[in-house]
Formats: structure tokens, C-alpha cells, sequence
């Protein structure tokens, strides 16, 4: 996760046994990808070529459209 500041750690899961791990998987297999799909938001939100370079046109003095 390095160089993703600030990413919500609700999103993270960090396991060292393989039971937790396989546990983990099973679970994110057997439930809905809600996860995933805020992570991907969140992730375009903030990662996306619109969310980073509009803080470029600022700098530049165009409007963004």
C-alpha cells in the first residue's frame, strides 16, 4: 500500500496464518463485492487522471470542464 496515502484501512486486510487468510477469502467470496466497489471508488476518486490533474489547472490558470 505504499504511495496510496491516506487510503481507508477499513479496505486492508493483513493476515499471517493460512487459516485467517483462507477464512478471509472465503468470506469475500461468499458476500456481496461491496468492498471492492468502495475501494474502487475511493481509489478513482483520488487516483484518477481527472483527480490528479486538475489540481494542475489551477495551477495554470484554466478551468476545468
Amino acid at each position: 500500500m505504499e504511495g496510496l496515502e491516506d487510503y481507508p484501512t477499513q479496505y486492508l486486510s493483513v493476515e499471517d496464518a493460512p487459516e485467517d487468510i483462507a477464512h478471509w477469502i472465503i468470506e469475500k467470496l461468499e458476500n456481496p463485492a461491496l468492498v471492492a466497489t468502495e475501494s474502487r471508488h475511493w481509489l478513482e476518486a483520488n487516483f484518477s487522471w481527472e483527480a490528479k490533474l486538475t489540481p494542475l489547472l489551477s495551477y495554470l490558470g484554466e478551468s476545468h470542464e
